[in-house]
C-alpha cells in the first residue's frame, strides 16, 4: 500500500501552551504522489521525479522553530524541483538552507550548478525555479526561513543561490543546533526557542559573509532591511527579556548605527520602540477580561520585563499610574 507509512513521536504544542511553540514528527512517505503531497503539506510545493515512482521512499523528521521549519530527509534517488506550477501554489517568500549529510546531490538554480558531497551546504531561493537531484540513500538537513526573518542574508542568497559551499565555523554550529533540536525533542519554552532561532539566523549570516569573502565576491555595504520588517520581528518577541537593539541588529545583519537610522525619521530609538511596545501590550492585557485575575508579575513576565518591580516603575512612568490602579480604572 502506498501513502503515509508511519507517523511517530508527535508532540502537540497546544497541550503545552506555556512550554513550547515547536512541534516535531516523523513521517515516511511511499510512492511519488504521497511524497509530493506530504512535502507540500509540511515543507513547500515541489515536483518529485523519482527513479522508481512505485517503490520510492522518503522519510522526514520535521519540527518548527519560530517561523521557520527544519527537516531531516532521507531519500531514494530522485529529483525535486520548483517549477512555475509549484511557484504558483505559494511559499515563494522562503529561503532554503540545505546541508548534505550523506550521499550527494546536484543543484541547479539560475546560472549556478553544483554538486554537494556530504558535509557541503547551499542556499536556494524558494521564490525562483530550481532543481535538486539526490543520489540513492541521500540524507539532508533543511531549514526554511521566511525572507522577512533573514533579511541580512538576501544579498548573499542572490549572489550564491545554488552554489556548493564548504563547511565553516558558524555554519557548523548552526547545523549542530538544528540537528540537536530534531534529535532530542526536548521541550523548549517560547523564549528559548526564539533565542535559538535568532542565533541560528545570525550564524548562517556570518557563514554567508565568510563565503562571499572566500569567493572574492562583493560584500554589500548596505543590507536591504526596512523598518516594517524590524518592527514585525520585535512585536513577535515582546515576551523575550533579552530583546535589545544589539540583538535585533545582529539578526538582520546590520550595524547598530544602521538600525538606529531606520528608526530616526520617526524620532524614536530602537530601545524606545521596544519599551513602548512592551508597555502597550501590558496596558492591553491589564484591560483584558481574560487576564483580570492574572498576577502583575505574570503580566510583567509575559511582556518581557525582568521583574514586577521594574515593570511597575516603567509602567507608572509611561502611563502615570501603577498597573493595579490602571487595571482598577479599566
Amino acid at each position: 500500500m502506498h501513502g503515509v507509512e508511519s507517523v511517530t513521536r508527535e508532540r502537540d504544542a497546544a497541550s503545552q501552551p506555556a512550554a513550547t511553540a515547536a512541534q516535531a514528527c516523523d513521517v515516511v512517505f511511499v510512492g511519488r504522489g504521497p511524497s509530493e503531497a506530504g512535502l507540500r503539506q509540511h515543507l513547500l510545493p515541489l515536483h518529485c521525479g523519482p527513479a522508481d515512482a512505485v517503490s520510492f521512499r522518503c522519510s522526514v523528521a520535521i519540527a518548527t522553530m519560530g517561523d521557520s521549519t527544519i527537516a531531516d530527509l532521507r531519500l531514494d534517488a530522485s529529483s525535486w524541483s520548483r517549477r512555475p506550477d509549484e511557484l504558483a501554489q505559494g511559499r515563494a517568500d522562503l529561503v532554503q538552507v540545505l546541508w548534505q549529510r550523506a550521499g550527494r546531490c546536484r543543484s541547479h538554480q539560475g546560472h549556478h550548478s553544483a554538486t554537494l558531497e556530504a558535509g557541503a551546504w547551499m542556499v536556494l531561493d524558494a521564490g525562483r525555479e530550481y532543481m535538486v537531484e539526490f543520489s540513492h540513500g541521500a540524507r539532508c538537513l533543511l531549514m526554511l526561513v521566511p525572507r522577512a526573518r533573514c533579511a541580512g542574508w538576501l544579498a548573499a542568497v542572490d549572489a550564491m543561490a545554488g552554489m556548493a559551499m564548504l563547511p565553516n565555523g558558524p555554519n557548523g554550529i548552526a547545523r549542530s543546533i538544528l540537528e540537536t533540536l530534531l534529535r532530542d525533542r526536548s521541550p523548549v519554552n517560547g523564549r528559548s526557542e526564539r533565542a535559538l532561532h535568532d542565533t541560528v539566523v545570525a550564524l548562517i549570516d556570518d557563514a554567508l559573509q565568510m563565503e562571499l569573502v572566500r569567493r572574492k565576491l562583493p560584500i554589500p555595504a548596505h543590507r536591504t532591511v526596512d523598518l516594517a520588517q524590524v518592527q514585525v520581528y520585535v512585536m513577535d518577541r515582546l515576551s523575550d527579556k533579552s530583546l535589545c537593539a544589539k540583538r535585533v541588529a545582529a539578526v538582520f545583519g546590520i550595524s547598530r548605527r544602521s538600525l538606529y537610522n531606520l528608526f530616526s525619521p520617526g524620532g524614536m530609538t530602537p530601545h524606545a520602540f521596544i519599551q513602548q511596545a512592551k508597555l502597550a501590550r501590558a496596558g492591553t492585557l491589564l484591560r483584558d477580561p481574560d487576564w483580570r485575575d492574572a498576577p502583575i508579575a505574570r503580566i510583567a513576565e509575559h511582556c518581557g520585563f525582568a521583574d514586577a518591580a521594574h515593570f511597575s516603575r516603567a509602567f507608572h512612568a509611561h502611563y502615570g499610574a501603577a498597573p493595579t490602579a490602571w487595571r482598577a480604572r479599566a
